[in-house]
């Protein structure tokens, strides 16, 4: 089985963006239309190859969701099993501004790759990093989503500096009241709705109740 590491593009969030942006001519509420107008202009606002992020059908419970993936795994047979590829990850600056992108309101999860695998069949699953870790997940959903299966890797809204580059101090990423990520040796955790745990180091994603990027700012 296939796991993806990131997260979901939610319908609700895509048809507002798609429509504050104005990526579909004025009058459209094809909600399939809007959807991929949001993720297209999402993948081109990261900013990064759309292989270093691949978007993948997963399922997040009994829903089928596209997920920007910042890392994958398609070996474990289990959520528990997961493992996170340290070296794969993106860089801080680029999973902040993601986050913000998709209004995401908790840490990247693991969610099941419908597909199976993230890359053409031909790869043998000698492909497994020797150097991957185990991972623990702990998972308080209240009022948030589920997760799910894995082998790849993977930004914001960011008021009016889309042009520029993503520099991994650039504060305009994501306001600090609302979301703040770090780096650390030994945990990889995203605190309040997940919490994820290995043996190497952490990317710490924090956020309050409110969402992390409000409909002002998505800007054109």
């Amino acid at each position: 089985m296939t796991w993806a590491l990131g997260w979901p593009l939610e319908l609700k969030w895509a048809v507002k963006y798609a429509k504050k942006r104005k990526l579909c001519p004025i009058g459209v509420d094809d909600e399939e239309r809007l959807y991929h107008a949001a993720g297209h202009d999402i993948t081109r606002r990261l900013g990064v190859p759309p292989e270093d992020i691949p978007v993948l059908a997963c399922w997040d419970g009994d829903d089928l969701k596209a997920v920007y993936a910042i890392n994958i795994d398609r070996k474990a047979k289990t959520l528990e099993q997961a493992r996170v590829r340290f070296h794969k990850l993106p860089p801080k600056s680029v999973a902040m501004k993601l986050a913000w992108l998709l209004d995401a309101r908790h840490g990247p999860r693991w969610y099941e790759y419908d597909g199976g695998r993230a890359y053409d069949q031909s790869q043998s699953d000698s492909d497994w990093d020797s150097d991957a870790e185990t991972i623990d997940i702990v998972i308080d959903v209240q009022d948030t989503d589920t997760e799910d299966e894995s082998d790849s890797e993977s930004g914001s809204t960011g008021p009016d500096s889309e042009q520029q580059s993503v520099a991994q101090s650039d504060s305009s990423l994501c306001p600090p009241k609302d979301c703040e990520a770090a780096m650390r040796t030994n945990l990889i955790t995203a605190t309040g709705d997940a919490e994820v745990t290995t043996q190497i180091r952490e990317l710490a994603i924090t956020g309050n109740d409110e969402t992390i990027v409000g409909t002002d700012g998505i800007t054109a």
